[in-house]
């Protein structure tokens, strides 16, 4: 049976309330149980100094909407933060990767084929959404000069285990001539100048690291390595990848908000597996990601 909110607990709760927010003992109480803010150091102690603080980024984060999205958005914010808060608020990644397409008694050609119409399903829910964060999302593609059923079709390709092309230029038929193509929409979404300027200088080598992000994204084994990294990530790891993370949000403002919480946290998890060592994203001299399983 849970157990009331502690002195600590609503002594912090009528503070907050002094400064102004709305909230009670058990919202205090709740927070501190979820991993939303480190307790007090022991039970006859008040919490640390300056945790108001944190109650109010995460109401204003909207705790009372979404408590993990709250707890996920004010850690990303820069706040203290406990690890067993952040696995909390980010669950199981690899819940939000597609199931894997059957290979039992199936040729290859059968196989791509059924990838391929597993991909264009996923990137024609996508489109049709009308979710209001996709919506946005779209919204802000279309803003930055790309089409959102490109950027969805290559996703849905790579998650679905086919690596999607990266042409570096293209037939022109008015001129009978190839002509250059324009970055990828990827890398103009994220608007910065180091990778455009790669492009410019040597495409295929971008198509190439390109297509070997698009192979890790379609590795069966990603959403395992994503959920070990979670599991096993210390505090101080996980900080460090938030400081990546946050830096390069830094660059890139326009991704930042909390309509791209999905992509903020998708980032997260893969700098954290970087970080934890769970995947390895240079590639190894065969071409081939190199993993923790293949380590091993």
């Amino acid at each position: 049976m849970r157990s009331h909110p502690s002195e600590a607990d609503k002594r912090l709760a009528a503070e907050c309330r002094r400064r102004g927010l709305n909230v009670s003992d058990r919202s205090v109480q709740t927070m501190k149980e979820r991993g939303a803010l480190r307790p007090p150091p022991s039970k006859v102690e008040d919490y640390p100094k300056r945790t108001e603080k944190i109650v109010d980024a995460l109401v204003r984060n909207g705790w009372q909407r979404s408590a993990k999205q709250a707890t996920f958005l004010t850690f990303m914010d820069g706040h203290p933060f406990t690890a067993k808060g952040i696995r909390w608020a980010i669950g199981t990644a690899s819940k939000v990767f597609p199931p894997r397409v059957s290979t039992a008694n199936k040729s290859e050609e059968e196989i791509d084929q059924a990838r391929k119409q597993q991909a264009e399903k996923l990137a024609d829910d996508v489109v049709k959404s009308r979710h209001p964060k996709q919506v946005a999302l779209r919204k802000m593609l279309r803003g930055r000069g790309i089409d959102p059923l490109v950027a969805a079709d290559d996703l849905a390709l790579a998650l679905t285990g086919v690596v999607p092309p990266v042409e570096v230029e293209r037939y022109e038929p008015t001129t009978d001539k190839t002509v250059p193509e324009p970055a990828p929409w990827m890398m103009r979404l994220m608007g910065l100048d180091a990778p455009l300027h790669e492009w410019e200088r040597d495409p295929q080598k971008v198509s190439i690291e390109l297509q070997d992000f698009f192979r890790h994204l379609g590795d069966p084994e990603l959403g395992q390595l994503l959920d070990d990294a979670v599991q096993r990530a210390t505090e101080e790891q996980m900080a460090e990848a938030r400081e990546g993370v946050r830096e390069m949000l830094g660059v890139v403002p326009h991704m930042a908000g909390a309509e791209h919480v999905h992509g903020i946290a998708g980032a997260f998890l893969f700098a954290l597996a970087g970080v934890v060592g769970t995947v390895d994203w240079i590639k190894e001299e065969d071409g081939r990601p190199e993993t923790e399983s293949a380590m091993q």
